[in-house]
């Protein structure tokens, strides 16, 4: 998710599709984002579920602020929630 993201009617559709039909959602935030931009929904997620944020760094390179591991296991725990709960 970028600010770009967050001003797409696009983007935000399909994200208000796949929350509303309850799929998992992982927030990947690019960079800083202002969240008083994204709709409720998005901050809901914002400041309830672990998110997983790339910086731009002094070369110029996004890169990780978290490891691949809690990547890894975010998404296979949001992924197994939403098999269990289907």
């Amino acid at each position: 998710m970028s600010d770009n993201f967050c001003n797409s009617g696009y983007c935000l559709k399909e994200f208000d599709i796949a929350f509303h039909v309850g799929k998992p959602i992982v927030l990947m935030l690019k960079g800083e984002v202002d969240i008083a931009n994204a709709p409720q929904a998005i901050k809901d997620l914002f400041y309830t579920y672990v998110r997983i944020v790339w910086r731009l760094n002094d070369d110029g390179k996004y890169e990780l602020m978290t490891s691949w591991n809690n990547v890894c296991n975010s998404i296979l725990e949001l992924g197994a929630n939403y098999i269990v709960d289907k």
